[in-house]
């Protein structure tokens, strides 16, 4: 079931000036596995995420596991091989390119402020 993308993503600050972020329950893996990888191995989980096949696939960091097919995007923990949620390829894609662009605005404003 997908959510409405108006209600599905909420960006903040915390005390610090990072960036939080609130999205459903049923969605908080994604943000655990926003944590658990590096930022660069995102263009290509999404470019599988707007573009999926018959063939599963699948990467992961240290914890969680991405699996995307044509049905849609699934996060297991690793260690016990539990899935987590399975999600809409759109709710994926809207998280993290929503995530990507508050990262890339954060730091814009915090390389403004240090010099």
């Amino acid at each position: 079931m997908s959510l409405d993308t108006d209600c599905l993503v909420r960006f903040g600050r915390n005390e610090h000036g990072h960036i939080s972020v609130h999205v459903p329950e049923t969605h908080r893996p994604v943000l655990w596995i926003l944590e658990d990888l590096p930022t660069w191995a995102w263009p290509e989980i999404l470019e599988h995420a707007r573009h999926p096949t018959d063939e599963e696939y699948i990467t992961g960091g240290n914890a969680y596991d991405i699996l995307i097919d044509r049905n849609g995007v699934t996060i297991e923990d690793q260690l016990d091989e539990t899935t987590l949620t399975t999600i809409p390829h759109r709710d994926l894609i809207t998280i993290v390119e929503g995530y990507l662009t508050e990262l890339d605005r954060w730091r814009t404003e915090r390389d403004t402020t240090d010099h």
